[in-house]
């Protein structure tokens, strides 16, 4: 006992430490785990209050988004490979020719151009035909409001046995170009 009471000052440093060492080291510890977390619960907190007071830019961003994104569909097929586009396109033309009943005489895709600065390619392609009058004003009406767009350059036709109430007979040739998104 004499032992404890000599050595008494440096027990209670020894049950201090161990007090700190035990008990009071992890609370600190397991405050700060918390306080971390509050913070960063804080900042995720601010970054969708932000968020939350620019939802009129985002949504007017968001509906020219969907503006733009139209317009695109509207004038750009979807990418596919080369061959596969030019087989579904020529398909779809000559189902166009065969809703109009106009006679398909030749049908030539010219060279595929890139358009690097728009990420699309162009598609040109050379289409002969003949029939009446009155279906090339069909097809040509097809073919204007065709989606995606289509678009027609070079138009000559020659118009034969025109007379009266009667158009006429045609024998012709159109370019046509087809523009495909490669983004």
């Amino acid at each position: 006992m004499n032992e404890i009471k000599k050595h008494a000052v440096l027990l209670i440093i020894l049950s201090i430490l161990l007090i700190a060492k035990f008990i009071y080291i992890p609370i600190i510890n397991w405050q700060n785990a918390l306080h971390s977390e509050i913070q960063q619960q804080e900042k995720k907190l601010v970054k969708i209050d932000k968020v939350l007071r620019q939802k009129g830019k985002i949504n007017q961003a968001n509906f020219q988004l969907e503006k733009l994104l139209t317009i695109k569909t509207s004038v750009f097929f979807p990418s596919e490979e080369e061959t596969k586009f030019q087989l579904k396109q020529q398909k779809m033309l000559e189902s166009l020719f065969k809703k109009s009943k106009l006679k398909l005489t030749k049908f030539a895709w010219r060279r595929t151009q890139a358009l690097a600065s728009l990420s699309a390619s162009h598609y040109k392609l050379q289409v002969n035909f003949s029939g009446k009058m009155s279906q090339l004003v069909q097809l040509m009406s097809a073919i204007e409001s065709f989606t995606p767009y289509i678009e027609v350059s070079d138009f000559t036709f020659n118009i034969k046995r025109q007379k009266g109430p009667l158009l006429g007979m045609v024998t012709g040739n159109l370019i046509l170009h087809l523009y495909t998104d490669n983004s």
